[in-house]
């Protein structure tokens, strides 16, 4: 649940998730069942490149909004201007991967 309200978050506010996976690449398959777990597919949703006018402009993301937070997050309160500034990053300190890890 702390994922979702981060990223709900900062799509209102036109902020930055940064993930951190340490020195380890291969930790982006935890990365992805946690955000599959929100939803499934959340993950390949979110890092496709179309996702700005796929998913966040026409406020697809609004399903994940959990019951209890429903006054707190209305579709309204998410501007198009912020969510164009939305970034999702993730952050490995490392040396960079082999090739056929980065195109996974």
């Amino acid at each position: 649940r702390r994922l979702l309200l981060a990223i709900l978050k900062h799509m209102m506010y036109g902020g930055e998730v940064v993930i951190h996976l340490g020195d380890d690449f291969s930790k982006m398959s935890i990365v992805e069942e946690a955000f599959n777990a929100i939803e499934q597919g959340l993950f390949k949703t979110l890092t496709d490149r179309s996702v700005l006018y796929s998913y966040m402009l026409p406020r697809r993301f609004m399903s994940l909004v959990p019951e209890d937070l429903e006054q707190e997050y209305s579709q309204y309160m998410f501007e198009d201007e912020m969510l164009g500034k939305f970034v999702l990053v993730f952050l490995v300190s490392a040396e960079e991967p082999a090739m056929e890890v980065m195109e996974r």
